[in-house]
């Protein structure tokens, strides 16, 4: 039998989990090969043999089509694509395939709030070739308590069913091959301080297992939902706030502010009782919310606000009340508090408390005196001066407000306030101002606490032109108050003054008279006169103002008066002047002033020197009019100078910068002053050459030179006029500041006739200064520039960089070093000795930057190493330190440029013997060696050699030299070596001379003369390679031994057919060798004479 049973259908859907097996044994073998079943042997005759096999079916997401198939095949038969129904040769096996999910709306994961909705959806799908049993449980365990079913479950497949029973959800069912089945419920979210741990989690497991503790990302079979909490929290403020006094008619302001801290909407549902406000006043603002998520809603005394915020959200709800009049009100005590609706409220708001305000009302009782001194009634003379005073008392429990308004009804045009007005305590505050008919009048306003008292004082004068029946009446009144028509003496809030006038007449003149022009130093005396004509005596308080004098002037004499009858004495900014002056008399008060410097009238003067003559409490003109006798006015004349520049003072300037100067001059005054400056350049000129033809004068002015190095600067301006004079300079190169300068530019404006200072000080306009950096760049090598060097040499560059001016230099340089790394390589990086500088390689360049400040030293150092001979360029290591675009110089000269150069010196050593190498040689003949040495570098170059002998004073005895040219030495041999030293300069070429003969064969050593020319330190090689121009080598021909002749120097030709001739002709083979031998040397000789190196040849 020869039987195939294919389980290619079979194993991508199980695996054969034990061998095939036989009954009976021995009848038949089976084995199981790339997933076929071989069977063969012989059954006998009535005699059924049985093969069986055992398989195991793979775990769900391991098979292939769910499809167990196999057929059972003769010989190579194909086996047929499927199992038809009978057939005895092939089984079919359908695989369920069931694959549980369960998702969630929102998604797993999610944040979910109270009051939210989720709904699930748990998926059955086959996927396999037969029906699936669903025996499962959804565990709500983790959901139920934190959430309410909204929908039952249902199932969308009828042969699917799902229960639920508490928080256990059974589906149980079967799904048809290849048909997927969906069981969906619905949950609510637990309202707030309802729920259980705050998230909800289940899972769908398989009937009898065991659900998981923790529903891990990327489960298809469980959901999990944390639950966002809401935070809804009031607070209640009120302005006044809580605790303050309040009075009748005032309003009160609440404010319910409500937030929701937490991360989900939260419901609000507040009250505020105010059953302890409203018995003392009443609504006059409705309450309102800022937001209509929130709806307040007043009913009796319970303002009940409801709502829902939105996580993070803050809404306040707004009030006002005013508090009820005296006599209207119940415990005199606003009191609420806002509670969660449904609570009792407290009965005591506790300091503190952010959900309760309280405010006490308070009644206070305020009474108004006033007074006068001299009291009501006195007579006055113009001039005299009347004291008020108001006094304002609270004789209440609670603080009240103060407006009252003194009002001068008659008389406001006849008299001054004098100074200002005093207040005993700053509760209340007294301004002075003008009625809606322009008298004037003196408001109080405040508030007066319970038991205080405040007073009011203040000072009206009259004029001294009074007008004759005048008279002095005010009224204190309340705010709505209507002003009485009449003084009646019965009133305590007015009083009343009638006045008379007597006769005076002032006058005021001075020396030089008015409108005169005056200058520093110039003295003014003035005359003020008072004359009493009229039938009285005249009273005096006058003052002459000397505000608009002592800012250009200083009182230097008096004030004297020409009688007793009047005092005169200096009051801050005025002389007053303070008496009686009888009827028909004159007295006169006099002093003098000296007017100041230009400068000290500058800071605080106006360059015109005013005064006035004026009744005390006047205010003075502001001007003095031709017909005005009580004043006098006198002119003076200012001029400043002033110097700027540009650049500007104290900005640094550069080599080859150009600097305006610009000299300015005005008239501050109010006359004519002349001009008469210098400008001192010996500063500026030291470190920077005038431009010629740039000095121009502007306004009238006349500017020469410079001469002296001065600038001198003539002329007049008028008042107001300003005039200007410019000039140029150039900054000299670095180079010439250094030898003849001092790196500052300098320069001082004076007064003619002075001196210029030696130096600028800070915030003085009259001069300038411009530090200079001075960079000095240096570049220096080790070895020393113009020094030789050779290769594998080390080079040690430094760059100096070093400020010597006096302001802080940029420092931009390129070592140019294209010249240098051609012949040698960069040995690390750039050092620099200060952060101050950076020094960065890039390509062939080496740039250095940064800024250096007065004084400061900064190097930069490198290193590079000579290449060796053969890979370097032009054998001269030359770089320039340049200004960046700055073009090299074709030569170095470092009195020009900071450059160095340094060439590179090569030695070329051959070495060449005579006979040449390689030629045979024997006893007794003499070798000449030539050593040829040759500088093909830039610069000098030593020499250092060492010509190893060792192999050739074992088979041959010097006999001639060493004998050197060109200025070497050879000295030697000794150690077998011979040594050659000294220097040649570039494209010199010298050479050393030996002779050495041949040894007898007795003294003979290995038989070879070898030599090696190495430079001294360097170990000879031990071969002598072909083509070497640094070594030799010759062969010494052994010596004949009788009976066995030599063999010819040349290669045989004839091989075995010269053998009879040889041994047949012995002496003649001898002879002839004799004289092959002589010929040859002669050969070579005539060789040798026309080349020493060149090779030998031998001729039959």
């Amino acid at each position: 039998m020869d039987y195939t049973d294919d389980l290619s259908g079979v194993l991508d859907d199980a695996d054969l989990v034990g061998d095939p097996t036989v009954t009976p044994a021995g009848s038949l073998t089976g084995n199981v090969v790339d997933g076929k079943l071989g069977i063969t042997g012989s059954v006998p005759a009535g005699v059924t043999a049985v093969v069986s096999y055992p398989l195991k079916v793979k775990a769900d997401g391991e098979r292939g089509d769910n499809t167990l198939a196999n057929f059972l095949l003769a010989g190579d038969e194909e086996p047929p694509t499927t199992c038809e129904p009978g057939s005895d040769l092939c089984t079919v096996h359908p695989v369920p395939e069931l694959t549980v999910t369960k998702t969630s709306n929102p998604n797993s994961g999610e944040p979910v709030i109270a009051g939210q909705e989720l709904s699930y959806t748990l998926t059955f799908t086959n996927a396999g070739t037969a029906p699936a049993t669903v025996d499962h449980l959804d565990d709500l365990t983790g959901v139920l308590d934190d959430a309410a079913v909204s929908a039952e479950p249902a199932s969308d497949l009828a042969s699917v069913e799902a229960k639920r029973d508490g928080a256990k959800l059974t589906i149980t069912g079967s799904v048809p091959a290849g048909a997927t089945a969906k069981v969906t419920y619905s949950v609510t979210v637990g309202a707030d301080g309802e729920r259980g741990d705050d998230v909800l989690a289940n899972f769908v497991i398989g009937d009898g297992e065991t659900p998981p503790t923790e529903c891990l990302p990327g489960d298809d079979n469980c959901t999990t939902h944390p639950v966002l909490p809401a935070d809804v929290g009031v607070v209640k403020t009120a302005t006044p706030g809580s605790g303050e006094e309040v009075v009748a008619g005032q309003a009160v302001n609440y404010t319910l502010t409500f937030h929701n801290a937490g991360e989900a909407p939260g419901d609000v549902d507040y009250t505020d009782d105010l059953s302890d406000v409203l018995d003392d006043a009443g609504l006059t603002i409705q309450p309102a919310a800022s937001d209509a998520a929130l709806t307040p809603a007043l009913t009796g005394s319970d303002l009940r606000v409801i709502g829902r915020l939105q996580a993070g959200q803050t809404v306040t709800v707004t009030y006002q009340v005013t508090v009820n009049a005296d006599g209207e009100r119940g415990n005199d005590q606003l009191g609420n508090v806002v509670v969660v609706t449904g609570e009792d409220p407290p009965t005591t708001c506790e300091p503190g408390d952010d959900f309760c305000t309280t405010h006490p009302v308070v009644a206070p009782d305020i009474s108004v005196e006033k007074s006068a001194n001299p009291e009501s009634g006195t007579v006055l003379l113009a001039g005299d001066a009347v004291e008020y005073t108001l006094t304002f008392r609270n004789d209440g429990d609670g603080a009240g407000d103060v407006n009252f308004t003194d009002i001068l009804a008659s008389g406001g045009n006849n008299a001054d306030l004098q100074g200002s007005i005093a207040v005993s305590d700053p509760s209340l505050t007294a301004t002075a101002g003008q009625g809606t008919a322009g008298q004037p009048e003196v408001i109080v306003t405040g508030t007066l606490a319970p038991g205080a008292e405040v007073t009011v004082t203040y000072t009206y004068r009259l004029h001294a032109d009074l007008p004759h029946g005048a008279r002095l009446t005010n009224f204190l009144i309340e705010e709505g108050e209507t002003l009485p028509g009449l003084c009646l003496p019965e009133n305590p809030r007015c009083t009343d003054h009638p006045t008379v006038m007597p006769g005076l007449e002032t006058g005021k003149s001075s020396t030089p008279a008015s409108t005169e022009a005056v200058a520093a130093g110039d003295e003014i005396t003035y005359t003020l006169t008072f004359s009493s004509w009229g039938p009285a005596d005249s009273f005096v308080d006058f003052r002459d103002s000397l505000s608009d004098v002592l800012d250009d002037a200083d009182l230097t004499a008096g004030p004297t008066v020409s009688g007793t009858e009047l005092r005169a004495t200096v009051e801050g900014g005025t002389i007053r002047v303070l008496g009686t002056v009888l009827a028909g008399q004159t007295v006169t008060v006099s002093y003098t002033v000296t007017v100041k410097s230009d400068a000290d009238r500058l800071e605080g003067g106006n360059n015109l020197l005013a005064n006035y003559l004026i009744a005390d409490g006047e205010t003075p003109p502001t001007e003095c009019l031709p017909e005005d006798w009580n004043c006098t006015v006198h002119s003076a004349p200012n001029v400043q100078a002033k110097k700027s520049s540009d650049p500007a003072n104290g900005e640094a300037v550069t080599e080859g910068q150009e600097l305006s100067y610009t000299l300015t001059f005005e008239n501050l005054g109010t006359a004519p002053g002349p001009v008469a400056y210098r400008d001192s350049l010996a500063d500026v000129l030291d470190d920077a050459n005038y431009v010629a033809g740039s000095l121009t004068a502007t306004g009238g002015l006349t500017a020469t030179g410079p001469t002296g190095e001065e600038i001198v600067v003539t002329g007049e301006l008028a008042p107001g006029a300003t005039a200007q004079v410019t000039y140029r300079v150039t900054v000299k190169p670095d180079a010439e500041r250094e030898s003849e300068g001092n790196s500052s530019l300098a320069n001082y404006l004076f007064e003619d006739g002075g001196e210029p200072p030696t130096t600028c000080e800070p915030g003085d306009d009259n001069c300038t200064v411009h530090p200079t950096p001075d960079l000095v760049v240096e570049k220096s090598a080790d070895p020393a520039t113009g020094s030789a060097v050779i290769a594998g040499q080390e080079l040690s560059y430094t760059l100096t960089f070093e400020n010597r001016g006096t302001a802080a230099g940029a420092v931009a340089y390129e070592d140019r070093l294209a010249g240098v790394l051609d012949d040698a390589d960069l040995v690390g990086e750039p050092q620099v000795d200060a952060d101050a500088l950076s020094a960065t390689i890039s390509g062939d360049v080496l740039a250095v930057a940064g800024t250096l400040e007065p004084g400061a030293k900064v190097h930069v150092t490198y290193t590079v190493r000579v290449k060796a001979d053969g890979e370097r360029g032009d054998d001269l290591l030359a770089n320039f330190l340049l200004r960046p675009g700055q073009d090299p110089p074709p030569v170095c000269d470092p009195a020009v440029t900071a450059c160095t150069e340094h060439p590179v010196g090569q030695i070329v050593a051959k070495k060449s013997v005579d006979p040449a190498s390689g030629t045979e040689v024997v006893a007794g003949q003499k070798l000449t060696y030539t050593l040829s040495f040759e500088n093909v570098g830039r610069g000098d170059a030593a020499v250092a050699f060492v010509d190893d002998l060792s192999d050739v004073l074992d088979d041959a005895t010097l006999t001639g030299g060493p004998t050197a040219t060109g200025g070497l030495t050879a000295s030697g041999p000794e150690g077998d070596a011979l040594t050659v030293s000294g220097t040649l300069a570039a494209g010199e070429r010298a050479t050393v001379q030996y002779e050495v003969t041949v040894s007898a064969a007795s003294d003979a050593g290995n038989g070879k003369l070898a030599n090696f020319l190495v430079t001294d330190g360097q170990q000879p090689p031990t071969t002598c390679e072909p083509g070497s121009d640094t070594c030799t080598e010759n062969p010494v021909r052994p010596p004949v031994t009788p009976g066995k002749p030599s063999p010819p120097v040349i290669g045989e030709t004839g091989g075995a057919s010269q053998l009879p001739w040889l041994l047949g002709g012995g002496a003649v083979v001898l002879l002839g060798a004799a004289l092959l031998t002589i010929r040859a040397m002669r050969k070579r000789s005539a060789t040798t004479a026309g080349s020493n190196d060149a090779e030998e040849s031998t001729e039959l």
